[in-house]
């Protein structure tokens, strides 16, 4: 009976033992399940501010490329009046030649000089 009695006390024991080693796996297991927990918070977070930065910047890019379209357009459009100007000086400068001219020659011929 004896043996009996400290083979159960023995087993008690060893139980204990396995239950505090038990206990002690789930705490931890707990307080890294709380870490993975907050750490995922915080990345879906961060995941998040970056996602909205991102849209953001898109929006601002898009922004930037129409302004800059339409620059581009406007400088066409100006760099065609230029050239039209420009034409229109030198047509002018030669009907003002030619006007020159003919005055010159008009002068010559008038009776008196």
């Amino acid at each position: 009976m004896r043996q009996i009695e400290e083979t159960r006390k023995a087993s008690i024991a060893a139980a204990r033992v396995s239950l505090r080693d038990a206990k002690s796996s789930l705490s931890e297991a707990r307080a890294r399940a709380q870490s993975l927990e907050a750490a995922q918070k915080k990345a879906n977070a961060e995941a998040e501010k970056a996602g909205k930065q991102r849209r953001e910047a898109e929006e601002r890019f898009e922004k930037a490329r129409a302004a800059s379209e339409d620059a581009d357009r406007r400088a066409q459009r100006i760099t065609g009046e230029v050239e039209e100007a420009a034409q229109r000086v030198r047509d002018a400068e030669r009907g003002f030649e030619e006007a020159s001219n003919e005055l010159e020659l008009l002068s010559r011929k008038l009776p008196g000089r």
